[in-house]
């Protein structure tokens, strides 16, 4: 019995060292394996560092990427032109939370006149007046534009209100005052605007920096003066790229400006209600090109010392692309009693102890535009009123005429350098002639 309980208690304490021994060769196999595993794979990565480097020895050389082309001075100005516009314009909100956007001209005048008094009844800005010489900031513009809301139809509203610095009818000081402002209701093939605006037989006029508070040619065939309307215009499209526009406007006249200077001024109705009417047909060749011929109609009557005396105006304008750098542009009308829209001499003309007579004539005005560089254009033009002498009285203007070339040059996308010649020609009934010229360089900063 005592053997047999040494023999176990003998085992019990070998049993521990058996294990100890078992536990060191297991961990001792573990970590010889892991030593293995570990050189495997920095055998595995040596490996795949030098496939990549025969790999990369092998491909041939990549070619390098196209340099873009640098884009030219035209592209590099139209680019700075239109972050000009975008950053010069400054936007602001109304009362009704609508965007408004002011925009316009500080226009600078420098200018000459030639010996002679200003011919009578003209509307020329620098050459009315006593001064010969002289610079002003009055033909300084400034523009508010607004977009209003959404219509019924796909429809916006929009409009703008553009004044100047010259003073009203009587062109002295520095008061601000209305040239046009129109409001346009517009969808996609019709449109409705009311406001104040150029006739609409004649939405064109000659491109200038010296006469541009009353535009150039006012008084020798531009239908210009700026009267209250109410215009509705349709569009039909002929084709992708053509089309026919066809409107029709009620505008105020402005009877004295028919130089009726023999009536008393109760005699005359200041102002008549007209009705126009114009029918465009056009084409356009690309973003920057059109053609476009229009004709016109224009009735309305003078109220005079108790008569009536028709007005019958039928118009033709066109702007021509002759070529990609060569415009030409213009507008001959003729009819009787024309003076009321401005750009003619006498409408009326009174005979003692008889009816008024309705002056008949022709008039009109074309201008040759050509763009030497996209910054330096060149502007000749020429305008006329011819009445027809029979009907005129002593003193009255037998006819107009005037000629004018400019250079207009872009010193930045936001100033322009202009200088122009003018030649304004007068011709009276049983007086002699005038010849006056004007000289006039232009500094314009748009923002």
């Amino acid at each position: 019995m005592r053997k047999t309980v040494l023999v176990l208690l003998f085992n019990s304490l070998l049993l521990p060292a058996q294990t100890i021994d078992t536990g060191q060769a297991t961990l001792k196999r573990i970590l010889e394996r892991l030593d293995a595993v570990e050189k495997q794979n920095e055998q595995l990565i040596r490996e795949i560092q030098a496939l990549r480097a025969d790999l990369a020895q092998s491909r041939p050389p990549a070619a390098p990427a196209p340099a873009e082309p640098s884009p030219s001075v035209a592209e590099r100005l139209d680019v700075a032109e239109s972050r000009v516009e975008e950053q010069a314009q400054t936007k602001v909100e109304s009362s009704q939370r609508m965007p408004l956007t002011f925009s316009g001209m500080a226009l600078f005048n420098a200018f000459l006149n030639s010996k002679g008094a200003p011919p009578p009844g003209g509307y020329s800005t620098l050459l009315t007046g006593p001064d010969r010489d002289g610079a002003t900031l009055s033909q300084s513009q400034i523009d508010v534009a607004f977009h209003g809301p959404e219509l019924p139809g796909g429809g916006h509203v929009s409009g703008d209100v553009d004044m100047d610095f010259l003073g009203g009818a009587n062109y002295q000081g520095y008061s601000l005052s209305l040239r046009r402002g129109i409001v346009n209701f517009d969808w996609d093939s019709r449109s409705i605007s009311v406001g104040q605006d150029k006739p609409l037989i004649s939405p064109r006029q000659p491109d200038s920096l010296a006469e541009v508070a009353v535009p150039p040619l006012a008084s020798e065939g531009n239908l210009w003066l700026w009267q209250p309307q109410l215009r509705y215009t349709e569009r039909f499209r002929t084709g992708p790229s053509s089309g026919i526009d066809a409107a029709g406007s009620v505008i105020e006249t402005d009877e004295q400006a028919a130089f009726l200077n023999s009536y008393p001024p109760d005699t005359l109705d200041p102002a008549r209600p007209a009705l126009e009417g114009r029918v465009d047909f056009w084409h356009s060749y690309g973003d920057d090109q059109r053609f476009d011929i229009a004709a016109g109609f224009h009735i309305s009557t003078t109220h005079v010392n108790g008569y009536s005396v028709p007005s019958r105006i039928a118009t033709l304008d066109w702007n021509v692309p002759l070529t990609r750098r060569l415009r030409f542009t213009g507008t001959f009308f003729g009819g009787r009693n024309m003076a009321s829209l401005g750009g003619f001499t006498d409408g009326v003309s009174l005979v003692p102890y008889s009816a008024p007579v309705a002056v008949h004539g022709v008039g009109g005005w074309s201008q040759l535009a050509f763009t030497l560089t996209p910054r330096l254009t060149f502007n000749t033009f020429c305008g006329f009123a011819a009445p027809r002498v029979a009907d005129l009285t002593y003193n009255s203007n037998s006819h107009a005429a005037s000629c004018a070339a400019n250079a207009i040059y872009r010193i930045a996308p936001n100033v322009l350098l202009a200088a122009e010649i003018l030649e304004e020609r007068m011709g009276y009934v049983d007086q002699a002639h005038s010849i006056r010229n004007h000289y006039d360089l232009a500094i314009g900063y748009l923002f």
